[in-house]
């Protein structure tokens, strides 16, 4: 990912708004007050969950945890509760098994298990084994996760039994089955923890666009027109409301139009579609 100037998720908020993209505009009596606050940040973060979309990518860093062990809690531990895994054989003579990781921009992995069935509620009290950190091997634009058995490393640890097994319990054992489905839990980070300084400019001109348009409408006299006439007994008059197709903000508004074609989302998404694996 290119680098720019680190642009923190929580500077994005209603004042930053009205500093950059809404600076010396009166919106109106109905934008000002608590209740306009509450309202910026809505339209704020459903730009923010747009974007996230569009580009494949979360902005804040979330720890996902797959079976958590018992004492951790929910959204004070972890964020999001992952679900296990199906690994995959590689194509014909490969000696590794590929397991695809449901987020994008994982930043670091911190523990792959591996379980007999489904544990369930009680995961201590299944078959379970930790792969070795030399096992475990990344690609960064695959967005796959590798287990390659090292023969180095032959021993894993029966963490449910306190005993050993085999090297042959993970790679022999399973070596001609295609898939095998829901058998590893992952523990890893995602999130990049910050908005890139361009797509924080694509969130606010479109904050900013949305906010002008339902201003304009509410403040338009001439209710989206721009002009009217009568004519009565041979006399016409008419009135011209130069407000243009969004209201009295209707330049505005083009320009930063303007602005958003020159930030395409899908040539950002180009730039920053995601890295789904990391560096161990």
């Amino acid at each position: 990912m290119a680098s720019s100037t680190p642009f923190l998720i929580g500077t994005l908020t209603p004042q930053y708004l009205r500093n950059v993209y809404l600076r010396g505009i009166d919106l109106g009596a109905a934008w000002s007050g608590p209740g306009a606050e509450d309202a910026l940040t809505q339209i704020l973060q459903g730009v923010i969950e747009t974007a996230q979309g569009k580009l494949g990518i979360q902005f804040q860093t979330q720890r996902v945890k797959t079976y958590p062990d018992a004492g951790l809690v929910l959204g004070v531990d972890y964020e999001i509760e992952g679900e296990p895994l199906h690994w995959f054989l590689s194509p014909p003579a490969a000696q590794h098994f590929t397991i695809p990781l449901p987020f994008a921009n994982v930043q670091s992995i911190e523990r792959v298990r591996l379980f007999y069935g489904n544990p369930g509620a009680s995961p201590e009290g299944k078959a379970l084994y930790t792969m070795p950190p030399d096992w475990i091997l990344f690609t960064q634009k695959e967005g796959i996760l590798r287990i390659n058995p090292s023969i180095t490393n032959a021993v894993l640890q029966n963490q449910a039994t306190g005993g050993t097994a085999g090297f042959e319990s993970i790679y022999y054992a399973y070596f001609r089955r295609m898939e095998i489905p829901g058998a590893w839990a992952v523990d890893y980070t995602i999130g990049y923890g910050r908005i890139p300084l361009d797509v924080a400019r694509w969130i606010g001109l479109t904050a900013a666009i949305q906010v002008l348009g339902m201003a304009g409408a509410g403040v338009d006299v001439g209710h989206g027109l721009g002009s009217e006439s009568l004519s009565q007994d041979g006399i016409t008059e008419s009135v011209s409301y130069g407000q243009g197709t969004y209201g009295p903000y209707s330049g505005l508004i083009e320009a930063y139009k303007s602005q958003l074609e020159c930030l395409d989302i899908g040539q950002l998404k180009a730039r920053y579609h995601g890295i789904k694996v990391a560096v161990w």
